[in-house]
């Protein structure tokens, strides 16, 4: 199985740049995820992989073949690729399992082949009693799963996935994340997963590319995003924490005992760094702060302290804090971000 290659890939529309030279180096076998707000290029960089949007500008290969640059495009249906679409996509004059095995069909499986193919991709999602039925008759999640079936029967070395769990329920979302999880594992196909939903990403992908305003900005595991992003706005779009203006901030990590004595400093260039709730404590020394809000969460709460400066900072703590209480904080560590 090939590596997929994103070089210096743009797609322009009349009004605006969709994708501005995106460049990816995906893995063979990889789950990545395709991160990011509404309208930052992902499901357009999707539908150019799946051949349904031209390139541009660049060149989208798989291992030593080119499926897309400006003066190539392999069709849709000889890419060897698999497509989950958020509506589901089946159509509804079929059977389930004729759903399954339409993609067979069209590329001359016949008989016997066809037929356990079907049947293997069924069983493999759990749905192999519902072969007969018509797909309106299921409920989201199982539609889902037929979807997943017609890649798995089809043999795709490539699946994507466009913001699949979208028009789901909330208590499905998880058992239909185990199933994307055990098809990707059963399989080995390299998986591109489309999501604007951070818990998505960081549960299911193995690396997440994030991207805002078409380009990209940070390529990395769930773990270093989460730990280390690289700039302010990313900072914000990932996860809870504090952004605090700072005097003196270098970037990346940062003790806690310096950070707190920067932050009673006004003298100096300022600038942002990142503090995770995790490593705020509330203690007998460290900065002094109000309490604006406690809110439950189960296993712990949040509270939300003010500084002296007006700045916000989060921490988790075991027990109820009363609004109005003044507390002192210590900070672990932190993380110094690029500014924008």
């Amino acid at each position: 199985m090939a590596d997929l290659i994103l070089r210096g890939v743009s797609k322009r529309y009349p009004d605006a740049t969709a994708v501005d030279g995106l460049d990816l180096a995906i893995p063979a076998g990889a789950f990545v995820a395709l991160l990011g707000p509404s309208g930052c290029g992902k499901t357009t960089t999707l539908r150019m992989l799946a051949g349904f949007e031209d390139v541009d500008a660049g060149q989208i290969a798989l291992g030593d073949r080119v499926l897309s640059s400006p003066d190539t495009h392999v069709p849709p249906e000889h890419r060897r690729m698999g497509m989950v679409f958020q509506s589901y996509a089946l159509w509804p004059h079929m059977s389930v399992a004729q759903n399954v095995g339409y993609a067979l069909k069209l590329r001359g499986v016949r008989a016997a082949e066809y037929e356990r193919r079907v049947r293997e991709a069924l069983e493999s999602v759990h749905l192999a009693e519902y072969a007969d039925a018509a797909p309106q008759a299921l409920s989201g999640g199982q539609r889902q799963r037929v979807a997943l079936a017609r890649c798995l029967a089809s043999e795709a070395r490539v699946v994507l996935l466009d913001e699949p769990l979208a028009n789901l329920d909330r208590h499905l979302r998880a058992s239909m994340e185990q199933a994307f999880r055990d098809f990707h594992r059963r399989t080995g196909a390299t998986f591109v997963y489309v999501t604007h939903d951070q818990a998505e990403a960081m549960a299911l992908a193995d690396r997440v590319a994030v991207m805002h305003r078409g380009r990209l900005v940070q390529w990395a595991t769930p773990e270093e995003l989460y730990q280390r992003p690289r700039t302010e706005w990313l900072a914000r779009f990932i996860g809870n924490g504090s952004l605090l203006e700072v005097a003196g901030q270098p970037l990346g990590p940062i003790d806690g005992q310096p950070l707190m004595d920067a932050l009673g400093c006004a003298e100096g260039q300022r600038g942002p760094v990142l503090v995770r709730p995790q490593h705020v404590r509330l203690d007998e020394s460290g900065v002094v702060g109000e309490v604006r809000d406690c809110v439950f969460r189960g296993e712990r709460y949040e509270v939300l302290i003010r500084l002296p400066d007006q700045q916000q900072l989060l921490a988790y703590h075991g027990c109820h804090v009363a609004i109005g209480q003044r507390v002192t904080a210590r900070i672990s560590q932190a993380w110094g971000l690029e500014r924008g």
